[in-house]
């Protein structure tokens, strides 16, 4: 079983009326993130064992501490509780940084964000490391929300756009309480409308980052495609709002086929399991007490993701990986199962 780790929360800090920010205390095991990732939070919640992956909202290069930012759901589990309950000076259980939703990606001379409410966390963390990087010549924000009181990062977003010229930020509402701002989610024509008018952005030679809810991804993608924008400048990761009291399903394969064993290689160890038909990697894992590192088990948060060494691995849902990716072997625990005997992965 996996060792995991403990971090102290040094300062709580209110964002809006349903969102905070944990500031934590520095730890090897966090040290090395990079702006985009998460970690994965272990609770103990009245005796149940819940885990939920969280976005860092520092960044590495301006902020001398890590920190996450949580939004609380109606009814969610994890987040009521880190919201009403967890204080400064006390620890959480997390395993370590992970997620490839990174700068690394970008290859443009600039760069546009696009993000919704909670969505806006790696967002964030991205944009002030590209901002200190000084090498993209246009950086923009496309940030929706219900209503200007529901914006998260409202203040240090406008100390931004003050203190770097090649910043712009762009804000859209459904529920303005300004009656003369536009009104609506954003959409398909929306987005291109704001694309068309934002000054000397050169819009095929743009990196895109897209984080929000899959309605909004899907528009924002669309969008991209009728602007002719190459998918490999579209980068996207879903933020994942089930109902954190409702049981997850899982999509496994149709053709669940044979019993075959897998290798996993995490942390500098390697398992060696057994997935049974109707079973996907993680959940075998799991059965066999190997505490893999996980989150949304639904194919959409990467949390669970490895790179497949040797052998195959068939997929459910993969929607949180692009073809790119898939095309380099990555896959996801969560929806995947062993296709041939003897498939080896690795998890960094």
């Amino acid at each position: 079983m996996s060792s995991n780790n403990q971090v102290l929360i040094e300062e709580k800090i209110n964002e809006t009326a349903d969102a905070v920010t944990l500031v934590l205390k520095q730890h090897d095991s966090i040290k090395n993130y990079k702006s985009g990732q998460f970690i994965t939070l272990l609770l103990n919640i009245g005796g149940e064992k819940v885990r939920r992956s969280y976005s860092f909202s520092s960044s590495p290069e301006t902020d001398s501490k890590p920190s996450i930012t949580i939004k609380k759901i109606q009814d969610g589990k994890a987040s009521t509780y880190l919201f009403n309950t967890i204080k400064a000076g006390d620890s959480l259980e997390f395993q370590q940084p992970a997620g490839i939703f990174t700068l690394d990606k970008a290859s443009s001379e600039s760069l546009v964000f696009i993000g919704a409410g909670s969505g806006i966390t790696p967002l964030i963390s991205m944009i002030k490391t590209a901002l200190a990087n000084k090498k993209f010549k246009k950086i923009c924000l496309i940030y929706s929300n219900r209503n200007e009181d529901s914006v998260i990062f409202k203040k240090k977003l406008e100390e931004l756009k003050a203190a770097y010229s090649n910043f712009e930020v762009i804000y859209t509402y459904s529920q303005p309480h300004d009656t003369s701002l536009p009104k609506g989610r954003l959409n398909q024509s929306q987005f291109i409308k704001i694309i068309e008018h934002i000054k000397d952005l050169a819009v095929a030679k743009t990196d895109y980052f897209l984080c929000g809810p899959d309605g909004m991804l899907e528009e924002v993608k669309h969008g991209l495609e009728i602007l002719q924008v190459a998918s490999s400048k579209i980068h996207k990761e879903s933020f994942v709002t089930t109902n954190e009291n409702d049981s997850v399903f899982v999509s496994v394969p149709e053709h669940a086929g044979d019993a075959n064993e897998v290798t996993i290689m995490y942390q500098g160890s390697e398992y060696k399991f057994t997935v049974k038909p109707g079973k996907t990697i993680l959940q075998s894992a799991l059965d066999e007490d190997i505490d893999l590192p996980y989150s949304c088990m639904s194919g959409l948060c990467t949390a669970c993701m490895g790179k497949c060494l040797s052998g195959k691995v068939e997929m459910g849902d993969q929607d949180g990986l692009s073809e790119k990716e898939v095309k380099n072997g990555y896959v996801l625990t969560c929806v995947g199962r062993p296709a041939v005997a003897g498939t080896v992965i690795e998890i960094d």
